[in-house]
């Protein structure tokens, strides 16, 4: 049996606001669908997994257990361009020759984005 990953899920108060700053901020990808509790979001060209966007009555509390990290050609240059579509940053992060922005999109979910090398699966 192969097992592939179908949904990255974000639980949200606002799903289709969210759905819509994450299609800005990966330009790859575009608006699915929506409904009153959810949104999703697709890569156009279907490599990548679906993000879908759950309501939930609860606000978020603290860290991400679990969070999205980006490889970029110019971190501070993307940094800038996410803050202008709603995003954060949250710090800079430098251990040895690693160097990445902890960011935060609308809602306060963290997420990374680190200039470097292709990432180890490719």
């Amino acid at each position: 049996m192969t097992v592939r990953v179908r949904n990255v899920v974000i639980d949200c108060k606002d799903p289709k606001g969210l759905a819509a700053f994450w299609a800005a901020v990966l330009e790859s990808y575009q608006m699915q669908g929506s409904g009153d509790d959810w949104a999703a979001i697709i890569d156009r060209d279907r490599r990548s997994p679906r993000i879908y966007f759950q309501k939930v009555p609860e606000p978020k509390a603290v860290k991400n257990r679990v969070h999205l990290d980006f490889n970029v050609d110019d971190a501070e240059v993307e940094a800038t361009r996410i803050e202008a579509l709603g995003g954060k940053i949250d710090m800079r992060i430098e251990e040895g020759d690693d160097r990445w922005i902890v960011m935060i999109d609308p809602e306060g979910n963290e997420f990374c984005i680190q200039h470097g090398p292709e990432p180890w699966y490719e």
